[in-house]
């Protein structure tokens, strides 16, 4: 299939129209049922992208759709993802070296200053820096990254199975054709995911590199200390770690699953909340699977893990240690995806 803009686009918009949501994205089209119509038609007889199956084959049709009964579950997800969240946060925070931060922001001031033609405003500002990140070092001569700031990002995509897979074998059409533009339009939806990101210092380079711009500014070369300065907070390094969400929410509903499991005499209603539990935690492992979250043979291991969960609490049987192995299994990957970036 010869992949266009106009089948990227409307690839998108068929994600809109089943639902995606990606916060700080954008939308790619306003008018979804023309650009899903352009998909199709355009796919049509062609070998391309069939909508009606995700790759997975057979084993993935029994969770092709979300399953809706959901809304009970909903409550008790989102806090495990926002405490998740909150606590890799807190264990970045402490990484956090105060001087360092200072420093940067003193580097700042000193380039505005000279934006102001504020020599001795400057100078000053970059020997407070310099006694910052000397000061670091001092402390702890082995610390080559400093890390100053964190942010996070939130990026979630809510889609069929059946849709992300076509995006992939658009995608894969694409890079076929060498359009690596029309990839990039279709795969950077295709995420599910909490970036933390830590912005690091590399403080062994700032002390000597603004001690070569001093001369410069004695000089009154002020545009050439300024790219000097800006040259160096370019080298800021950022790592990014991301919590896959879909990880996290198969987890939380198999938690959810394995109080009821252990159940002796369950009622009716629990054994639907506990067939609805597992029927979510399986859709969001097929999809962190299309998503990339882990390998092919792991993913394998944790759907069959996930079958013997399932035949070991259906018709009413219960117990305890049945969900120990795949929760495991699942925090391996989701340590994984964290460290990987």
């Amino acid at each position: 299939m010869k992949i266009t803009k106009k089948v990227a686009t409307g690839f998108l918009a068929l994600l809109v129209s089943s639902g995606a949501s990606c916060r700080d994205q954008d939308n790619e089209s306003k008018d979804s049922k023309s650009a899903t119509s352009a998909l199709n038609n355009e796919s049509a007889g062609s070998g391309g992208a069939k909508l009606s199956e995700p790759s997975g084959g057979k084993e993935s049709q029994r969770v092709l759709r979300e399953p809706k009964s959901r809304k009970k579950l909903s409550n008790f997800v989102q806090p495990k993802i926002d405490a998740e969240t909150a606590e890799k946060l807190a264990e970045k925070r402490t990484l956090i070296v105060g001087e360092a931060q200072k420093g940067i922001e003193r580097v700042r001031s000193a380039i505005k200053a000279l934006d102001k033609k504020k020599p001795k405003e400057a100078l000053t500002n970059l020997e407070k820096a310099t006694g910052k990140f000397e000061l670091d070092l001092a402390r702890d001569p082995g610390l080559a990254m400093a890390p100053i700031a964190i942010e996070t990002k939130t990026y979630d995509v809510l889609t069929t199975l059946e849709a992300v897979a076509s995006a992939k074998v658009l995608a894969r059409e694409a890079l076929a054709e060498d359009k690596l533009q029309l990839a990039r339009i279709l795969l950077n939806p295709l995420r599910s995911e909490e970036v933390i990101s830590v912005t690091q210092v590399p403080l062994a380079r700032f002390p000597s590199a603004i001690k070569a711009v001093a001369p410069l500014i004695d000089e009154g070369k002020f545009d050439e200390a300024k790219v000097l300065l800006i040259d160096t907070l370019e080298t800021l390094v950022v790592t990014d770690h991301v919590i896959p969400l879909p990880l996290v929410r198969a987890h939380a509903m198999l938690e959810v699953a394995e109080k009821l499991a252990e159940e002796k005499k369950r009622t009716a209603d629990q054994n639907g909340e506990l067939k609805t539990s597992l029927e979510n935690a399986r859709y969001q492992l097929f999809l962190a699977k299309e998503l990339g979250y882990g390998t092919k043979a792991e993913f394998a291991a944790l759907l069959k893990e996930m079958d013997q969960v399932e035949s070991k609490t259906k018709e009413g049987k219960s117990g305890t240690g049945f969900f120990d192995q795949i929760k495991s299994q699942i925090n391996k990957l989701r340590e994984k995806a964290y460290l990987l970036q």
